[in-house]
Protein backbone atom coordinates (compact mmCIF):
# COMPACT_ATOMS: atom_id res chain seq x y z
CA UNK A 1 0.00 0.00 0.00
CA UNK A 2 2.83 2.32 0.85
CA UNK A 3 4.44 1.44 -2.56
CA UNK A 4 1.33 2.51 -4.02
CA UNK A 5 0.98 5.89 -2.32
CA UNK A 6 4.66 6.46 -3.40
CA UNK A 7 4.22 5.76 -6.72
CA UNK A 8 0.67 7.82 -6.61
CA UNK A 9 3.00 10.98 -5.50
CA UNK A 10 5.56 10.83 -8.03
CA UNK A 11 3.04 9.77 -11.18
CA UNK A 12 -0.32 11.97 -10.04
CA UNK A 13 0.74 14.41 -7.08
CA UNK A 14 -2.03 17.15 -8.32
CA UNK A 15 -4.56 13.89 -6.98
CA UNK A 16 -2.68 12.77 -4.31
CA UNK A 17 -2.51 15.90 -2.69
CA UNK A 18 -5.83 15.40 -1.39
CA UNK A 19 -6.38 12.59 0.11
CA UNK A 20 -5.47 12.37 3.53
CA UNK A 21 -5.43 16.90 3.77
CA UNK A 22 -6.81 16.75 7.14
CA UNK A 23 -4.40 14.17 8.80
CA UNK A 24 -1.03 16.41 7.22
CA UNK A 25 0.56 19.16 8.61
CA UNK A 26 0.89 22.53 7.46
CA UNK A 27 4.50 22.29 6.04
CA UNK A 28 3.57 18.92 4.04
CA UNK A 29 0.53 20.40 3.04
CA UNK A 30 2.56 23.27 1.38
CA UNK A 31 5.49 20.70 -0.34
CA UNK A 32 2.66 18.59 -1.38
CA UNK A 33 0.61 21.07 -2.90
CA UNK A 34 3.54 22.59 -4.53
CA UNK A 35 4.98 19.69 -5.75
CA UNK A 36 1.29 18.86 -7.40
CA UNK A 37 1.78 22.38 -8.95
CA UNK A 38 4.83 21.31 -10.51
CA UNK A 39 3.86 18.17 -11.17
CA UNK A 40 0.73 19.45 -13.06
CA UNK A 41 3.04 21.91 -15.14
CA UNK A 42 5.14 19.06 -16.33
CA UNK A 43 1.95 17.23 -17.66
CA UNK A 44 -0.48 19.84 -19.16
CA UNK A 45 1.71 22.90 -20.42
CA UNK A 46 2.74 21.89 -24.01
CA UNK A 47 6.13 22.00 -25.42
CA UNK A 48 7.08 25.22 -27.35
CA UNK A 49 8.82 23.63 -30.50
CA UNK A 50 11.09 26.32 -31.84
CA UNK A 51 11.31 27.35 -35.18
CA UNK A 52 14.22 26.21 -37.45
CA UNK A 53 16.90 28.33 -37.60
CA UNK A 54 16.69 29.38 -41.31
CA UNK A 55 12.82 30.16 -41.43
CA UNK A 56 11.94 33.52 -41.98
CA UNK A 57 8.99 35.50 -40.00
CA UNK A 58 5.54 34.63 -41.01
CA UNK A 59 5.79 38.84 -41.77
CA UNK A 60 8.71 38.27 -44.26
CA UNK A 61 9.08 37.51 -47.68
CA UNK A 62 12.22 36.36 -49.50
CA UNK A 63 12.84 37.62 -53.02
CA UNK A 64 15.05 35.50 -54.95
CA UNK A 65 17.57 38.28 -56.86
CA UNK A 66 17.17 37.31 -60.65
CA UNK A 67 20.23 36.89 -62.78
CA UNK A 68 19.05 39.94 -65.21
CA UNK A 69 18.63 42.46 -62.12
CA UNK A 70 19.92 45.47 -62.78
CA UNK A 71 22.92 46.26 -61.30
CA UNK A 72 22.84 48.83 -58.52
CA UNK A 73 22.89 52.18 -59.10
CA UNK A 74 26.30 52.71 -57.61
CA UNK A 75 28.24 49.86 -59.07
CA UNK A 76 30.94 51.05 -61.55
CA UNK A 77 29.64 51.91 -64.82
CA UNK A 78 32.05 49.99 -67.25
CA UNK A 79 34.48 52.26 -69.41
CA UNK A 80 33.98 53.05 -73.78
CA UNK A 81 36.95 50.64 -74.01
CA UNK A 82 35.44 47.95 -71.89
CA UNK A 83 31.70 48.37 -73.61
CA UNK A 84 33.87 48.29 -76.76
CA UNK A 85 35.91 45.09 -76.20
CA UNK A 86 32.30 43.52 -75.14
CA UNK A 87 30.31 44.25 -78.43
CA UNK A 88 33.28 43.51 -80.60
CA UNK A 89 33.53 39.84 -78.38
CA UNK A 90 29.40 39.42 -79.36
CA UNK A 91 29.90 40.49 -83.01
CA UNK A 92 32.54 37.94 -83.32
CA UNK A 93 30.52 35.39 -81.94
CA UNK A 94 27.70 36.37 -84.08
CA UNK A 95 29.47 35.91 -87.15
CA UNK A 96 31.09 32.59 -85.74
CA UNK A 97 28.06 31.12 -85.59
CA UNK A 98 26.48 32.13 -88.72
CA UNK A 99 29.67 31.08 -90.68
CA UNK A 100 29.53 27.38 -88.84
CA UNK A 101 25.62 27.31 -89.71
CA UNK A 102 26.06 28.86 -93.21
CA UNK A 103 29.09 25.82 -93.55
CA UNK A 104 26.34 23.28 -91.99
CA UNK A 105 23.83 24.42 -94.63
CA UNK A 106 26.21 23.95 -97.07
CA UNK A 107 27.22 21.02 -96.88
CA UNK A 108 24.02 19.23 -96.37
CA UNK A 109 22.75 20.65 -99.64
CA UNK A 110 26.12 19.29 -101.51
CA UNK A 111 25.55 15.91 -99.66
CA UNK A 112 22.03 15.66 -101.29
CA UNK A 113 23.15 16.95 -104.68
CA UNK A 114 25.82 14.49 -104.40
CA UNK A 115 23.08 11.48 -103.21
CA UNK A 116 21.30 12.60 -106.06
CA UNK A 117 24.22 12.83 -108.77
CA UNK A 118 25.31 9.00 -108.10
CA UNK A 119 22.06 7.19 -107.21
CA UNK A 120 22.06 6.12 -111.06
CA UNK A 121 25.59 4.87 -111.22
CA UNK A 122 25.42 3.49 -108.18
CA UNK A 123 22.66 1.52 -108.94
CA UNK A 124 24.36 0.53 -112.14
CA UNK A 125 27.88 -0.90 -110.21
CA UNK A 126 25.76 -3.66 -108.75
CA UNK A 127 23.65 -4.07 -111.70
CA UNK A 128 26.46 -4.84 -114.51
CA UNK A 129 28.32 -7.48 -112.93
CA UNK A 130 24.81 -9.34 -112.68
CA UNK A 131 24.88 -9.04 -116.52
CA UNK A 132 28.35 -9.12 -117.61
CA UNK A 133 31.00 -11.67 -115.65
CA UNK A 134 33.74 -9.75 -114.73
CA UNK A 135 32.75 -6.44 -115.42
CA UNK A 136 32.43 -3.56 -112.98
CA UNK A 137 32.59 0.55 -113.25
CA UNK A 138 36.04 1.64 -112.82
CA UNK A 139 36.64 5.32 -110.68
CA UNK A 140 37.42 6.94 -113.93
CA UNK A 141 33.80 5.90 -115.32
CA UNK A 142 31.89 6.54 -111.66
CA UNK A 143 33.39 10.27 -111.84
CA UNK A 144 32.21 10.80 -115.58
CA UNK A 145 28.99 9.37 -115.08
CA UNK A 146 27.94 11.80 -112.13
CA UNK A 147 30.04 14.83 -113.67
CA UNK A 148 26.89 14.30 -116.10
CA UNK A 149 24.39 12.78 -114.33
CA UNK A 150 21.22 14.50 -116.18
CA UNK A 151 22.94 11.88 -119.18
CA UNK A 152 22.22 8.71 -117.77
CA UNK A 153 19.93 8.39 -119.14
CA UNK A 154 19.45 11.60 -121.08
CA UNK A 155 15.53 12.61 -120.68
CA UNK A 156 14.60 15.68 -121.90
CA UNK A 157 15.19 16.33 -126.26
CA UNK A 158 17.54 18.83 -125.18
CA UNK A 159 19.84 16.51 -122.67
CA UNK A 160 19.53 13.85 -125.80
CA UNK A 161 21.62 16.57 -128.19
CA UNK A 162 24.04 17.17 -125.28
CA UNK A 163 24.79 13.52 -125.17
CA UNK A 164 24.86 12.95 -128.67
CA UNK A 165 27.42 16.79 -129.04
CA UNK A 166 29.80 14.78 -126.26
CA UNK A 167 30.43 11.58 -128.29
CA UNK A 168 34.22 11.31 -129.41
CA UNK A 169 33.57 9.63 -133.00
CA UNK A 170 37.14 9.36 -133.55
CA UNK A 171 36.77 5.98 -130.94
CA UNK A 172 36.09 3.00 -132.87
CA UNK A 173 35.52 -0.50 -131.70
CA UNK A 174 39.37 -1.39 -132.58
CA UNK A 175 40.21 1.14 -129.95
CA UNK A 176 38.42 -0.47 -127.11
CA UNK A 177 38.62 -4.04 -128.10
CA UNK A 178 43.02 -3.30 -127.97
CA UNK A 179 42.54 -1.35 -124.85
CA UNK A 180 39.80 0.46 -123.05
CA UNK A 181 41.21 2.00 -120.22
CA UNK A 182 41.70 4.87 -122.14
CA UNK A 183 38.44 5.33 -123.07
CA UNK A 184 35.91 4.82 -119.35
CA UNK A 185 35.50 8.87 -118.94
CA UNK A 186 34.97 9.42 -122.76
CA UNK A 187 31.22 9.18 -124.96
CA UNK A 188 30.88 6.85 -127.47
CA UNK A 189 28.32 5.56 -130.15
CA UNK A 190 27.45 2.67 -132.18
CA UNK A 191 25.11 2.16 -134.83
CA UNK A 192 23.94 -1.65 -135.47
CA UNK A 193 20.85 -4.08 -135.50
CA UNK A 194 18.88 -5.22 -132.33
CA UNK A 195 20.26 -8.73 -131.32
CA UNK A 196 18.23 -9.09 -128.27
CA UNK A 197 16.48 -6.32 -126.35
CA UNK A 198 15.23 -7.03 -122.43
CA UNK A 199 13.64 -4.55 -120.21
CA UNK A 200 12.21 -4.92 -116.67
CA UNK A 201 10.53 -2.22 -114.31
CA UNK A 202 13.07 -0.26 -111.76
CA UNK A 203 11.34 1.77 -109.28
CA UNK A 204 13.20 5.24 -108.65
CA UNK A 205 15.91 4.51 -111.12
CA UNK A 206 16.15 6.56 -114.18
CA UNK A 207 12.87 6.70 -115.35
CA UNK A 208 11.54 3.73 -113.77
CA UNK A 209 12.72 1.08 -116.48
CA UNK A 210 16.22 -0.45 -117.05
CA UNK A 211 16.98 -2.06 -120.19
CA UNK A 212 19.73 -4.74 -121.56
CA UNK A 213 20.45 -4.36 -125.34
CA UNK A 214 22.77 -6.31 -127.47
CA UNK A 215 23.72 -4.56 -130.77
CA UNK A 216 25.56 -5.66 -133.78
CA UNK A 217 27.36 -3.43 -136.45
CA UNK A 218 27.80 -3.94 -139.82
CA UNK A 219 31.10 -5.07 -139.69
CA UNK A 220 29.69 -7.89 -136.43
CA UNK A 221 31.52 -6.24 -134.08
CA UNK A 222 29.26 -6.64 -130.54
CA UNK A 223 27.86 -3.61 -127.87
CA UNK A 224 25.73 -4.67 -124.95
CA UNK A 225 24.43 -1.77 -123.05
CA UNK A 226 22.55 -0.99 -120.08
CA UNK A 227 20.41 1.81 -119.79
CA UNK A 228 17.90 3.31 -117.20
CA UNK A 229 15.22 4.00 -119.49
CA UNK A 230 12.79 2.24 -121.73
CA UNK A 231 13.77 2.09 -125.11
CA UNK A 232 10.40 2.57 -126.62
CA UNK A 233 8.83 0.71 -129.53
CA UNK A 234 12.69 -0.45 -130.35
CA UNK A 235 12.39 -4.49 -130.94
CA UNK A 236 14.99 -7.61 -132.15
CA UNK A 237 16.10 -6.94 -135.73
CA UNK A 238 15.68 -3.03 -135.96
CA UNK A 239 18.41 -0.85 -136.70
CA UNK A 240 19.46 1.72 -133.93
CA UNK A 241 22.09 4.09 -132.41
CA UNK A 242 23.20 3.63 -129.02
CA UNK A 243 25.15 5.94 -126.90
CA UNK A 244 26.82 5.72 -123.79
CA UNK A 245 30.03 5.38 -121.97
CA UNK A 246 32.30 2.33 -122.14
CA UNK A 247 32.45 0.05 -118.94
CA UNK A 248 34.85 -2.80 -119.87
CA UNK A 249 34.94 -6.12 -122.36
CA UNK A 250 33.51 -9.16 -121.83
CA UNK A 251 33.09 -12.63 -123.32
CA UNK A 252 30.36 -14.81 -123.11
CA UNK A 253 29.30 -17.87 -125.36
CA UNK A 254 26.83 -17.31 -128.41
CA UNK A 255 24.33 -19.54 -130.31
CA UNK A 256 26.87 -21.16 -132.63
CA UNK A 257 28.81 -22.31 -130.09
CA UNK A 258 31.77 -19.77 -130.00
CA UNK A 259 32.67 -17.43 -128.02
CA UNK A 260 31.76 -13.55 -128.60
CA UNK A 261 33.42 -10.67 -127.33
CA UNK A 262 31.58 -7.27 -126.45
CA UNK A 263 31.53 -3.81 -125.43
CA UNK A 264 29.80 -3.44 -122.57
CA UNK A 265 28.81 0.52 -122.35
CA UNK A 266 26.46 2.04 -119.53
CA UNK A 267 23.97 3.60 -121.66
CA UNK A 268 22.53 7.13 -122.07
CA UNK A 269 20.42 6.90 -125.31
CA UNK A 270 19.06 4.71 -127.63
CA UNK A 271 17.06 5.69 -131.01
CA UNK A 272 15.78 3.74 -133.86
CA UNK A 273 17.95 4.67 -137.04
CA UNK A 274 15.83 4.66 -140.42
Amino acid sequence: MKFLRVLGWIFVPYIMVWIGWKERGKAARIFGVAWAVVAALMVFTPKNSQPPATTASSNTQVTPVSATQTASPNAPKPSPEEEAKKKAEEEAKAKADAEAKAKADAEAKKKAEDEVKSRNVNYAALAIPQFAEGVEIQEATRKFVVANYKLFPAGPEEDVRYALSKVDTNIKYGHLEKNITPYLNKMVAATGNVVNVEEAPSEGIGTGTVALVHVMDNEFNSYRMFIMKTTGDILKGDKVKIVGVPVGSESFANVSGGTTRSIFLLGSHINKVQ
